[in-house]
């Protein structure tokens, strides 16, 4: 912030700390959401409100929450929640919890074709949990397909 200003003042700055407006004297809420309102709109980049921020930081904690339950379904259907979101940075957040989703599938997916040779049945009961759970991840494409090769 650069020159002399009086207070009260409100000032909206860019993320870099660049000057976008200001105002001296005090104001009102509706002149302070107009002025946001104004500034956002010179700021480059996504722009994120503050409910869709909220709603995707819900969605990651419920996904983490099912996950640690072994919920693996309600894990991705709230990581789906995120990745479905038109804003590329709120839909980024659902990559990492995602990619956690589907290392834990193939590691019970290896778990499952370890099984096949002492316990078929077994394995068939996981391998169909795995498609049923991990539905929509390339782990549940993978179980489905071992699932096809053991009835053949």
């Amino acid at each position: 912030m650069k020159g002399s200003y009086g207070t009260p003042t409100t000032l909206f700055c860019d993320p870099d700390g660049k000057e976008l407006s200001r105002k001296p004297g005090a104001i009102g809420g509706s002149e302070l959401v107009k002025m946001g309102n104004e500034a956002l709109v010179k700021v480059p980049g996504d722009h994120v409100s503050v409910i869709e921020w909220v709603a995707a930081k819900k969605a990651l904690a419920e996904s983490d929450e099912a996950f640690g339950k072994e919920d693996y379904k309600k894990a991705i259907e709230a990581i789906g929640k995120v990745s479905k979101s038109k804003v590329k940075a709120i839909a980024a957040l659902a990559e990492e919890p995602r990619k956690k989703l589907d290392e834990k599938g193939n590691a019970l997916l290896e778990e499952a074709k370890g099984t096949i040779e002492t316990d078929k049945a077994e394995a068939k009961k996981l391998l169909r949990k795995i498609a049923d759970q991990f539905k929509g991840l390339d782990c549940a494409k993978k179980a489905a397909d071992a699932l096809k090769e053991l009835k053949d």
